[in-house]
């Protein structure tokens, strides 16, 4: 187990080193860390472009307007 700790520790350490270090996060960081969450963020792209409302019946589709 300890082995494997510090290979991954090992990896994340040459990562860096060559700039090439990718976190993956889940879902909530970014209540915690003040971002908008997704709905929040469509909300915005919805008023910031005006979309028309025929076109807000899905966030996906706000999303790729």
């Amino acid at each position: 187990m300890e082995e494997n700790y510090n290979l991954s520790i090992t990896q994340i350490k040459n990562s860096i080193k060559e700039n090439s270090l990718v976190l993956f996060v889940g879902a909530g960081i970014s209540a915690n860390s003040n971002l908008p969450t997704w709905g929040e963020l469509i909300q915005s792209l919805k008023k910031e472009l005006n979309i028309p409302e025929e076109r807000t019946d899905s966030p996906l589709r706000i999303a790729q307007y």
